[in-house]
């Protein structure tokens, strides 16, 4: 009994831990290198909803600035389904919005 008692307790703290990481926030530095996204591809999804924001952080340089986050969950889809971003690629080129995009 005292063995289930251990396993258990063992089970219940990597479910703790693996809730934090589903809860942590994904930093655009993390997002562009894990996705392979140049920082305008970033912006203009962002901005057009494709790729959905999960909130913001802040950092003090002198003033507040915020920054993106993004949620674990979308970062993995996308990563597990790489024809998303490619077709989002595809979509840019066909409207023009890929150059369009420099001023973004």
């Amino acid at each position: 009994m005292a063995d289930m008692n251990a396993v258990s307790d063992f089970i219940s703290r990597i479910d703790e831990k693996l809730d934090r990481l589903r809860n942590e926030k994904i930093t655009i530095k993390m997002l562009e290198e894990i996705l392979l996204l140049t920082p305008l591809e970033r912006q203009r999804w962002t901005k057009d909803g494709r790729l959905p924001a999960a909130g913001n952080s802040y950092i003090d340089r002198g003033q507040k600035i915020r920054l993106w986050t993004y949620s674990p969950d979308v970062v993995a889809r996308l990563w597990k389904n790489p024809e998303i971003i490619e077709n989002w690629r595809k979509a840019d080129l066909a409207s023009g919005s890929a150059s369009a995009g420099q001023s973004d």
